[in-house]
């Protein structure tokens, strides 16, 4: 039966050969085929996977596209890292809350949800927030007393020891913030150096 296969593939000419291929060995291309996209798939995710040197969330706090980039892409450069490679993991549009009574207090307790989740997973180094997510993470315990950690002279001056206030630095006086605006490093970051690096850049812009 092999001997009648091949003899009659080697008289067959254009598509009756094509025809004949795909009648015999569908099955072989259909899992070559898979085969095939799952190595590329697996080869494209390895070489173009960036690595997240920080995680870095905004609570309360929206920034526009300028200053999320100034916060995000401008700080990789700055490490002089390729940002081909190297990423900053962001949670944007978080909205926390302690009053029952707001009416966004359901949006409110999913975003609590996946500050809780990012925290417990270790995917959470830095957040940027206003006052009242501020008093909310400190009651809760999850942020850094930055006195312990920083140099005495950038953790001076501040409303509370957990956070700093960076309305008066450039970047967020350019972008128009009237409102406090502190940064927070988490309790349980195991990128503390890099956080805290972050941190002295932000303070020097």
């Amino acid at each position: 039966m092999k001997r009648h296969k091949e003899h009659t593939l080697k008289d067959l000419q254009g598509k009756a050969r094509l025809q004949y291929l795909w009648d015999y060995y569908k099955l072989h291309f259909l899992i070559l085929g898979i085969l095939l996209y799952v190595i590329i798939y697996m080869l494209y995710g390895h070489f173009t996977k960036k690595e997240n040197i920080l995680y870095v969330a905004f609570a309360n706090v929206n920034v526009g596209e300028t200053l999320s980039e100034q916060l995000i892409d401008d700080y990789i450069s700055y490490c002089d890292l390729n940002t081909k490679k190297n990423q900053i993991y962001t949670y944007q549009d978080l909205y926390v809350t302690s009053d029952p009574a707001d009416d966004d207090y359901q949006y409110a307790y999913a975003s609590s949800t996946r500050v809780l989740a990012a925290i417990d997973s270790q995917r959470m180094d830095l957040v940027f927030l206003n006052e009242e997510a501020l008093d909310i993470l400190v009651e809760k315990n999850y942020l850094s007393d930055l006195t312990q950690v920083l140099p005495a002279n950038e953790a001076a001056d501040n409303a509370s020891p957990f956070a700093l206030n960076v309305t008066g630095t450039r970047l967020f006086k350019d972008a128009g913030f009237t409102e406090d605006v502190y940064i927070g490093l988490l309790k349980n970051t195991p990128r503390k150096e890099e956080a805290i690096k972050y941190i002295q850049y932000i303070l020097q812009q």
